[in-house]
């Protein structure tokens, strides 16, 4: 190939045709280009040579999951026929493999490192690292995001639910909380100023539900960062399936919320609270803080949350509710990641109360009341 563009550049053709012109600048870039490329490192054999000697330990840093848990997803996709591995066909290579696969999606979820680095690891090309990405993220969506992603059902697990969150601070009737976070994002081509929270960046908007064992229970994502929690509340089906899946009971959400007989928020603090209005603030509170741990553990678990740097918000939704599922499912593999909580987290943007907006729930704002009546 060298010798093509040198005998290209070298001839005697001295035209003046702006096309030939135009030609000799495009192929000498090209050589240019050809001759400072440095060879890429791959790792041969990374996954028989180094993944396999990895300790438990190793995994987890690594892949972010513990090797149990990787292993279950692997046997929980095995079935997914957006994970089916198709023979090679014209002699061409065969579909990556589903182990490889689930650890590409990982790697990619789980780190800030570019595609380059992960297909010199893997020993893909930089598109086959795209293509595992969004296969992995499909088989989740499609079939594993419902069974994982649940509210409570059934008496017993909504009795035990509202048991255990309780058990904290006396605080009764709860069967979630619910906050939302802003994931930082590439500003995307449209719209890109409606993206711009408060803290000027750009960034969509997670709202999430939790229950007390730090499982997520309901999620939502894809509203720029400039629209209202509240907003993002209404627009969303919680606001609609809510007041049913509830039942008697409620979540907690902070003052950016509107109070409803489903949903319970903390006074207002004008100055001039009571000492019961105090004492319920307090273990609202320190009840609700639950959630955001669990998007501190989210973000540092799986560190691609920190910056999406993809263009299309449908890929970055899709990315998100993608870390949701593994979260529950790690967490149900007894891995809580609670060594992996991201201590930085400060996308906790202050925003107005909203609880008396187009007029205050009376049945919502009376429950307040005579819960902060009987709280000991």
């Amino acid at each position: 190939m060298e010798t093509v563009f040198t005998e290209f550049l070298l001839s005697d053709d001295d035209s003046d045709n702006d096309c030939d012109s135009e030609s000799t600048v495009i192929f000498g870039a090209v050589l240019q280009t050809f001759l400072q490329r440095e060879s890429r490192v791959r790792i041969d054999n990374y996954i028989s040579d180094v993944v396999a000697q990895f300790t438990a330990v190793e995994f987890r840093r690594i892949y972010r999951i513990s090797v149990d848990c990787f292993q279950h997803l692997c046997q929980l996709l095995s079935t997914c026929p957006e994970m089916s591995v198709r023979s090679p066909q014209f002699g061409g290579r065969g579909r990556i493999s589903l182990e490889k696969t689930v650890l590409i999606a990982l790697r990619y979820l789980g780190h800030q490192e570019n595609v380059r680095i992960i297909s010199n690891i893997f020993d893909v090309a930089d598109s086959s690292v795209i293509v595992s990405r969004d296969r992995f993220i499909s088989a989740i969506l499609n079939n594993l995001k419902d069974r994982f992603i649940r509210w409570p059902s059934g008496a017993a697990e909504k009795n035990d639910v509202v048991r255990k969150f309780r058990e904290k601070r006396g605080f009764p009737g709860i069967v979630g909380c619910i906050d939302g976070t802003h994931i930082h994002i590439k500003p995307p081509t449209e719209h890109p100023q409606s993206y711009v929270n408060r803290k000027s960046f750009h960034s969509v908007i997670l709202q999430a539900v939790c229950l007390q064992d730090m499982r997520i229970s309901n999620c939502f994502a894809g509203f720029p960062g400039s629209v209202h929690d509240s907003r993002v509340l209404r627009q969303s089906d919680l606001w609609d399936e809510a007041n049913m899946a509830c039942g008697q009971n409620h979540i907690l959400g902070d003052g950016a919320y509107p109070i409803k007989t489903w949903l319970m928020t903390p006074y207002r603090n004008t100055g001039n609270l009571t000492q019961i209005q105090k004492r319920y603030n307090a273990a609202h509170s320190a009840t609700r803080s639950i959630i955001e741990r669990v998007f501190a553990m989210l973000k540092g678990r799986f560190r691609r949350l920190r910056y999406i740097e993809v263009q299309q918000i449908k890929t970055v939704n899709e990315i998100i509710i993608t870390c949701c599922v593994l979260h529950n499912i790690s967490i149900l593999d007894g891995d809580a990641a609670l060594d992996m909580m991201d201590d930085d987290e400060e996308d906790n943007i202050q925003q107005n109360a909203v609880n008396n907006l187009q007029g205050p729930d009376q049945q919502g704002i009376l429950k307040r009341d005579q819960i902060a009546a009987n709280l000991q």
